[in-house]
């Protein structure tokens, strides 16, 4: 039987070789901040649901799911948790699959299955009508995909514990070499649910209860590390952005929306806060700017997280409008929005709010990307 390494492999050499006309292709793509959860949902989904004999001996019409990672390849490094566990599980990041690696025919004749995120980024839309399975732990964003199969949206912690619920766990016919499926699938639950803790907010008991079965059926761990050891590794690198630059820091995780008024905003999560920010030499407006003229982008949020000076977490927020934008003044309505609890930002680097370009302390850290970007949704949706 096929590893996944092989699977990996030999999925990466078909659309290299484009020798794929074939095969009935389906696309697996997490979200484009392709975080480690997004990531380990695409991978394992496509493994545990492709016909792993007709991949062996390229059976014509044989259903192979692709693993499609949603960004540049040049950005993996950038992905630390995810970079250091491919590598420590010898995982070859030259055997991945990446969205800039596929071709317009293998896009258009694929179905596709998008984990871990519920709407198609901006410059994606155009293949909606291929979409035919959704699993997601995001608030749906009700698009209506003609031929969707398959809708699984829930909101837990981890999209990886609603893949282990729905193609490990469902009794289907498995592969025989489960323990790489396993130690990913375990980890990323770990990660996604910073290790359970419910302070955060995120764990549910389908988390735990999908970590538990895990452990129990297939004992992932026991020859790897202890999971709050795991969990401690994991989440030092996925902070550790030392060594990068405040404009790598917001490619480390971004994602792009647009509104059917046509107005296009991205938001970077930045796992550094401002005192680290203002203390690197780029300027900000300025690199705001490149951003958001590369993404074509009305309005940009960088939200920031971390540990501050006591040890506490804690998250910032900047707010950039390019100045050709309709959107002009709005952080006055994102910040009279009650639930993040915004006040201004001040320091020794940053003593006042510009034209264009604001700072602000979130009083509600509970409220990541994934609460925000609603709000902001409703905000942006009402301008003309």
């Amino acid at each position: 039987k096929l590893s996944l390494k092989s699977f990996l492999k030999q999925t990466k050499h078909i659309v290299n070789q484009k020798n794929y006309k074939k095969l009935s292709r389906n696309i697996v793509i997490g979200n484009e901040s392709g975080d480690l959860d997004s990531i380990v949902s695409s991978i394992t989904y496509s493994f545990l649901n492709s016909s792993l004999n007709g991949l062996e001996e390229m059976k014509e019409n044989s259903n192979i799911y692709f693993p499609i990672l949603n960004f540049e390849k040049e950005d993996l490094k950038l992905r630390r948790e995810v970079y250091v566990l491919f590598k420590k599980l010898r995982i070859d990041e030259d055997s991945l699959i990446f969205y800039e690696d596929l071709d317009e025919e293998f896009k258009l004749n694929s179905k596709w299955t998008i984990v871990d995120h519920n709407l198609l980024n901006p410059n994606q839309i155009q293949y909606k009508d291929q979409v035919v399975r959704i699993i997601d732990h995001h608030l749906d964003s009700k698009f209506q995909y003609i031929n969707l199969e398959k809708k699984d949206i829930a909101l837990v912690g981890s999209c990886s514990s609603l893949i282990a619920k729905n193609s490990l766990f469902s009794g289907r016919l498995l592969p025989k070499e489960l323990d790489l499926v396993t130690k990913l699938l375990s980890a990323a639950i770990i990660v996604d649910t910073v290790n359970f803790d419910e302070d955060h907010k995120k764990v549910t008991d389908t988390d735990r209860e999908m970590f538990r079965l895990l452990e129990k059926t297939y004992q992932p761990l026991s020859n790897f590390m202890e999971a709050s050891e795991l969990f401690k590794w994991l989440n030092e690198e996925k902070f550790n952005t030392t060594e990068f630059t405040n404009y790598e820091c917001m490619r480390q995780d971004y994602k792009g929306y647009k509104e059917d008024n046509g107005l296009a905003y991205g938001i970077c999560s930045i796992k550094r806060l401002f005192s680290e920010w203002f203390e690197k030499e780029e300027s900000t407006k300025d690199i705001c700017k490149i951003f958001t003229e590369q993404k074509k982008l009305d309005l940009l949020l960088i939200m920031a997280s971390g540990s501050n000076k006591d040890n506490k977490f804690e998250r910032q927020l900047l707010i950039y409008v390019p100045t050709h934008s309709k959107l002009v003044g709005i952080e006055n309505l994102i910040t009279s929005s009650q639930s993040l609890k915004l006040e201004p930002y001040l320091s020794q680097h940053w003593n006042e709010n510009q034209p264009h370009l604001s700072c602000y302390l979130q009083g509600n850290s509970t409220a990541s990307r994934k609460k925000v970007q609603p709000i902001l949704s409703k905000i942006v949706r009402e301008i003309q």
